[in-house]
């Protein structure tokens, strides 16, 4: 698995019940596990019968791998993944071999790379590189 890349927490996961203290920690860890794992791009995967497509932002998992992953009991998972699909922070697609979580409203957890063009002119507190000539003012 190659790891790279970046994702973006909206600050509004702040007044989620995820963050609250209401529920348990693992499941915030189960939600950013699966977040970090979305597809960052559709692709192809065979489930040995057929070719499936999976969007950007899902991913391909079974309750075995998340729990390996995420340091959790079955259970735990379960509670978790339930909890992540009331809360509509995923859907979840389970069949008797795999599942397919997708993360609701993925765009908004994926880094902008913004090309702005850069100052010209320093603003406000900036500090500028160039030192006065003697004799001048």
């Amino acid at each position: 698995m190659s790891v790279g890349g970046a994702v973006k927490l909206s600050r509004s996961l702040l007044e989620h019940p995820i963050l609250s203290g209401a529920v348990p920690a693992h499941h915030l860890r189960v939600f950013l596990t699966m977040l970090l794992l979305a597809n960052w791009r559709s692709r192809r995967w065979g489930d040995g019968t057929r070719d499936v497509e999976i969007p950007a932002g899902s991913l391909v998992t079974s309750a075995a791998k998340m729990c390996e992953r995420c340091g959790t009991s079955r259970q735990q998972y379960r509670n978790a993944r339930a909890f992540l699909v009331r809360s509509r922070l995923i859907t979840s697609a389970t069949t008797n071999r795999y599942e397919i979580v997708s993360i609701v409203d993925w765009a908004a957890y994926q880094w902008e790379v913004r090309k702005e063009k850069p100052a010209t002119e320093p603003t406000g507190n900036q500090r500028t590189n160039h030192r006065r000539k003697s004799g001048s003012l």
